[in-house]
């Protein structure tokens, strides 16, 4: 892994998250990288920080001696013993590499010198520890009522095996990557942001419209909800819904004009999206005039809107470069 990348994934933890890039940069040095072949265990007596960031590895971690172990895959970007590491003392933990891993660890030691460095990292390491003491205040505080109740037989072997799961899962003290980190890592640093925009707005129109009509069309609300003319037998006009969706496409349009307004690219892209959702929805009317709704040509208009933006959101840079090249050689 380059020093970028290994700056990259060790940003994403949550006290190293204040951190300007330079300090990253300086505290990556407290970490140490070790590489795992398939098949190779690795013992945790004392606690660590343990950051994968390649492969995957199968993590056995048991809260009491008594207990059974749990086992936890982990994938990159994961992290086990956040918390311990912090406290200083926690259960023992093994690794198991299932296939080629690469992991970042960080002892006791090296955490007490990354916090003398970086002050400001020891807030999100309170919160940590904050949040554990809280999963264990609750956990008591549910074993006393349990004691309260004076539960006896299956009641009681119930209630305690529901609290011996609980007591699990939050030993394991593994951490997902978070959502957010998923998000920066394939979408914004890919440059992918207005098209997953775009494709989240017209996807949700589309369902959304549908949604909608078929309720509408059900329950016959259609002369109770949307008659401008009131009092009239029928319904003498009638906005669909491609109306509002092409106000919405000029709307985005005209704000990406505005400098300002750019600095919302993401809601714009919604909205430009939402709009595009709507008036493929209802493609065959605009196309042959034809007030049926439930036409063919509307949804393969839709779905290959759909494609065309799945097609910017994942292979944007394919697309370029086979256009470019192709350019090239008409010009050449």
């Amino acid at each position: 892994m380059t020093g970028e990348g290994l700056e990259r994934a060790l940003g994403e933890l949550p006290f190293l998250a204040l951190l300007r890039p330079d300090e990253i940069a300086r505290a990556v040095r407290r970490f140490r990288i070790q590489e795992l072949p398939p098949g190779e265990a690795l013992e945790l007596a004392a606690p660590e920080l343990v950051l994968v960031l390649a492969g995957t590895l199968a993590a056995r971690t048991s809260p009491l001696p008594h207990l059974p172990a749990r086992e936890d895959l982990l994938r990159p970007g994961d992290r086990l013993g956040e918390v311990a590491v912090a406290i200083g003392r926690g259960p023992p933990a093994r690794l198991e590499a299932r296939t080629e891993a690469v992991i970042a660890r960080l002892d006791v030691a090296g955490l007490e010198a990354l916090l003398d460095e970086f002050p400001a990292a020891a807030v999100p390491v309170c919160e940590a520890i904050a949040e554990e003491l809280r999963f264990k205040d609750g956990l008591l505080r549910e074993l006393g009522e349990v004691e309260a109740l004076g539960l006896t037989g299956r009641a009681l072997e119930g209630a305690l095996s529901a609290r011996r799961g609980r007591l699990l899962r939050g030993a394991s003290r593994v951490a997902r990557r978070a959502a957010s980190a998923v998000y920066r890592e394939t979408i914004v640093r890919r440059g992918r942001e207005p098209a997953f925009w775009m494709l989240l707005g017209f996807l949700a129109a589309l369902a959304g419209a549908r949604l909608t009509v078929r309720a509408i069309l059900h329950w016959h609300l259609q002369d109770h909800l949307f008659a401008l003319v009131r009092g009239a037998s029928t319904n003498p006009v009638h906005l669909h819904h491609f109306n509002y969706g092409l106000v919405l496409v000029c709307l985005a349009g005209v704000a990406n004009l505005l400098p300002r307004a750019r600095e919302l690219s993401r809601l714009w892209s919604a909205v430009f999206g939402l709009g595009a959702g709507l008036v493929f929805d209802e493609w065959a009317l605009i196309w042959n005039l034809d007030p049926n709704y439930y036409q063919p040509l509307s949804l393969l208009a839709a779905a290959g809107t759909a494609t065309l933006l799945l097609q910017l959101l994942l292979f944007r840079r394919f697309w370029a470069t086979l256009a470019g090249r192709a350019l090239a050689r008409l010009t050449a």
